[in-house]
């Protein structure tokens, strides 16, 4: 697997400088994430963050960067290289006091290789959902040609349509068949 990721549109570089700028904006409804810092979040998403992990400081870091910058973290790393882009060093410095907070044995080293394998895991689930659609796209085209008489379907049958082979679609419209007159005999 290629570690170089290759940025798709500028789109994506200007929603996530937006997204910083967000970050290191103050308005009413935001909190500084950790005094002094200068980087700031929603209040009621970092409270729920905060609470949901107590302890966990790597659950606390996941959680702050998806809310920052969502599912552009695949375009991101720490240092920016490997052609992505950095994240902000005082968004860096801000989560990782608010971190430090929690575990105050918690190095800038081990910090950073969290904040690195949460980037390359979004790549990694980002190549891996292309390539699974890409194999379901190819398993509907393959099943659409090979169908060859139409799809019945009966009024009288409230589930939708199914798509069998010819063989068990006919025994299928003999079962309903013989359900509806069964249903008529004794109603």
């Amino acid at each position: 697997m290629k570690y170089s990721y290759k940025i798709d549109s500028i789109k994506a570089l200007k929603e996530i400088s937006q997204m910083t700028k967000e970050a290191l904006t103050n308005t009413l409804n935001k909190v500084e994430i950790f005094p002094h810092t200068g980087c700031y979040l929603n209040e009621a998403s970092l409270r729920a963050l905060q609470i949901s992990n107590v302890n966990n400081w790597r659950g606390l870091i996941n959680g702050l960067f998806v809310q920052i910058y969502g599912n552009h973290l695949k375009y991101m790393s720490v240092k920016g290289s490997r052609g992505n882009i950095s994240i902000d060093k005082k968004i860096m410095m801000g989560i990782y006091k608010l971190a430090k907070s929690i575990d105050t044995n918690l190095q800038w080293e081990t910090f950073q290789d969290c904040v690195g394998k949460l980037c390359s895991n979004k790549r990694r689930k980002g190549t891996q959902k292309e390539e699974k659609n890409k194999k379901i796209n190819q398993i509907i085209i393959d099943t659409a040609t090979t169908i060859t008489e139409p799809i019945v379907h009966n009024p009288e049958v409230s589930h939708p349509p199914q798509l069998l082979p010819p063989k068990k679609r006919k025994i299928q419209n003999q079962r309903s068949e013989q359900y509806h007159q069964n249903k008529m005999v004794s109603g």
